[in-house]
């Protein structure tokens, strides 16, 4: 997906660097980012688990795929390296020898031109680690792909390598607090240490949780609240508490020649695909309806393929939300793992005083998607998907903890644990 973060005036724009250069195409950003438009449908997964987290254990043989196409359609001599990164996010002060083994960066060396399709483009593909990229220690790492030649990225992606010394012991509940029980959820844990010694927690840790892998809304830096033998208690009331949001919706568009359930209509323009959903409705004030979803996430597919990568087309699909006025005090966004689960210029919605509502287009390959409409107030960060889908304790969301420790005396940040798990409800 184009990954292009919006700086239209009067819209809420988020980590803006304090030089106030986050805009300028050249800074470089340690997240999720698409710098070349010609870079689309990046995807970061568990090798052999393409709706996996871009998470793996440190020393194992789990491998990390990564995948992009290359609209240009020509062959490039495409490299990629890796940076460690520390709790926040920002480059730690390692040289790479503390952290890699073998080649400081290597060439993408797999890559196959699409086949029958209306849009060109080269599919490149490659793992992490390989034979001769090997990760020493566990922490972030931020996945850095580039032109050879070039010191500006093609794209950047963000991944997790996790060396598991503690246990994580959580559950997701209603809340206790009153007024949160019908709309919220409620994460409590424990960090079970196992024999590791973990010298002053309440400095020395650094805790993550996540909600359906957005970086946005995630709880960081929760303390503990009790210790009690080589327990670490973090049951809290209001501190780890999130939305319960709705369930994403879908759509599919694995096929060109007939209409799913979700396509209005599917027509060829100017040379490409054009596709319009049905249009949508606020559910903010409608009932729980349970629906299976796949928390946010795409899968590229299309019927009667040989070799999805390189025989799914791309086309235009076009969103509408039905809303009565535009807001001024923020803005809508089409959200997803479509959108890199970030704010951008693709997917920020305007609205058409005629038709009564906020229109989106997305460049997208062949697949089944899932997506939000998420609001955004202005100088905020933090989305909010309740404002138009609704807010519901029942929700089935995926949360992933991670455990951050640092050392006495060292200088990064490793990975002690992480967890995944699903409410329940």
């Amino acid at each position: 997906m184009l990954c292009l973060m919006t700086v239209n005036v009067g819209v809420a724009i988020p980590q803006v660097s304090p030089d106030g250069d986050y805009f300028i195409e050249s800074y470089f950003r340690y997240e999720d980012y698409i710098y070349h438009p010609s870079i689309k449908t990046v995807q970061l997964y568990r090798s052999g688990f393409e709706l996996s987290n871009p998470l793996i254990r440190l020393n194992s043989d789990e491998r990390l795929m990564c995948t992009f196409d290359d609209l240009d359609g020509d062959v490039k001599d495409y490299r990629y390296t890796v940076i460690h990164c520390g709790a926040n996010w920002q480059a730690s002060p390692l040289v790479y020898t503390q952290y890699l083994s073998g080649y400081e960066e290597n060439p993408i060396t797999e890559f196959h031109s699409s086949f029958n399709t209306v849009q060109p483009y080269t599919n490149y593909r490659f793992t992490v680690p390989s034979d001769d990229m090997q990760l020493l220690i566990s922490g972030n790492y931020l996945l850095k792909v580039y032109l050879a030649g070039e010191t500006q990225p093609a794209f950047t992606r963000r991944f997790m390598v996790a060396d598991p010394r503690v246990g994580i012991d959580a559950r997701i509940k209603r809340p206790m607090v009153v007024e949160d029980r019908e709309s919220k959820q409620e994460i409590d844990f424990s960090i079970i240490s196992q024999g590791y010694s973990i010298e002053d927690p309440y400095r020395s840790l650094h805790v993550v949780v996540m909600q359906n892998n957005r970086w946005d809304n995630a709880i960081q830096n929760l303390k503990p609240r009790m210790v009690i033998d080589n327990t670490l208690n973090y049951n809290y009331d209001r501190e780890n508490v999130f939305d319960g949001a709705n369930e994403y919706r879908d759509f599919d568009i694995k096929s060109l020649t007939y209409r799913s359930l979700r396509i209005k209509s599917i027509t060829f323009e100017n040379d490409t695909h054009q596709v319009v959903l049905w249009e949508d409705e606020p559910r903010s004030f409608r009932v729980y309806h349970s629906e299976t979803d796949i928390n946010g996430r795409f899968l590229v597919s299309c019927e009667d393929a040989h070799d999805i990568p390189t025989e799914c087309d791309y086309m235009n699909v076009r969103f509408f939300l039905r809303y009565p006025q535009p807001l001024d005090n923020g803005s809508l966004y089409v959200f997803g793992t479509m959108t890199c689960n970030q704010f951008t210029r693709e997917g920020l919605m305007t609205y058409d005083p005629v038709k009564k509502g906020y229109e989106a287009e997305l460049y997208l390959k062949q697949g089944f998607y899932n997506y939000m409409y998420v609001f955004l107030g202005n100088n905020s960060s933090r989305g909010d998907a309740a404002f138009v889908e609704g807010n519901h304790f029942e929700t089935q969301n995926e949360y992933m903890i991670l455990v951050y420790y640092r050392q006495p005396g060292s200088i990064y940040d490793e990975l002690l644990g992480a967890s995944v798990i699903n409410s329940p409800f």
